[in-house]
């Protein structure tokens, strides 16, 4: 058996029919073509994995299922597919090419854009990703922020219990810029759920936790009538005399 997967998986028509993949227990995300179509005996989904060794996998073994939904009944089938894993090389194998990583010292190892290592029995390598960007592993996300993950989206964003701040960090937070799932939850923020994060809309300012409108927030910052900022004298004096030199 070649490092090339390509499945089928088919059911008799029926007047509603859906097909999910999944591999070792998690939505097929990773794959290079998918596609179903209509034949005279029902419905036919086919999925492609030129290199089924760039998946990560704990044990060996990818178990691939297939689930179909037909009229309301749910119907499952598997195969595991058990491929020989090494992470022993030469320069000239294309072996740890197929899984993004490079050959040295005569082993697979992570390195240059492709450093983040993913959790699994042998070496295969991804870009790190950062909050609110394109993911596909979580260890994608903790390279580069703790306390963060990839959702079923397919994007970075702090866990539940934790908020985004300015530094694009995660640290434990409520009201704007939290984890949230829906917009309800960022309702009592008067916010508005994007990317996985309470989000002020454009026309407010973060205050206290919650979303503002400017003029609110402007009141609140606004300092006591008289004891604004005294401009210093020698710097307006020495911006008057840079004017005059370029006049």
């Amino acid at each position: 058996m070649g490092k090339s997967v390509q499945l089928f998986c088919s059911v008799a028509y029926q007047s509603q029919v859906s097909i999910f993949w999944t591999l070792n227990g998690k939505p097929l995300e990773d794959y290079d073509s998918l596609s179903e179509e209509t034949v005279p005996e029902g419905r036919v989904s086919s999925v492609l994995i030129k290199s089924v060794t760039r998946l990560p996998t704990m044990t060996g073994v990818y178990t691939f299922n297939c689930t179909t939904l037909t009229d309301y009944d749910l119907a499952t089938v598997h195969l595991d597919v058990n491929m020989p894993l090494s992470d022993a090389c030469q320069d000239t194998s294309t072996e740890c090419a197929d899984r993004m990583a490079v050959c040295k010292n005569s082993a697979c190892v992570c390195e240059g854009y492709y450093k983040v290592r993913l959790l699994s029995k042998h070496v295969t390598c991804r870009s790190e990703a950062y909050l609110e960007t394109p993911c596909m592993y979580d260890e994608q996300c903790l390279n580069t922020t703790e306390h963060s993950e990839c959702t079923g989206h397919g994007w970075c964003a702090c866990l539940k219990g934790y908020g985004r701040t300015e530094e694009h960090k995660c640290v434990p937070k409520v009201g704007a810029r939290s984890r949230c799932n829906s917009e309800e939850e960022c309702a009592d923020y008067d916010a508005t759920c994007i990317l996985n994060h309470c989000t002020c809309f454009s026309h407010k300012k973060e205050l206290n936790d919650r979303c503002v409108n400017l003029a609110e927030h402007l009141e609140a910052n606004k300092l006591p009538y008289g004891r604004g900022v005294r401009r210093s004298p020698v710097k307006l004096l020495v911006v008057l005399v840079a004017l005059l030199r370029f006049a």
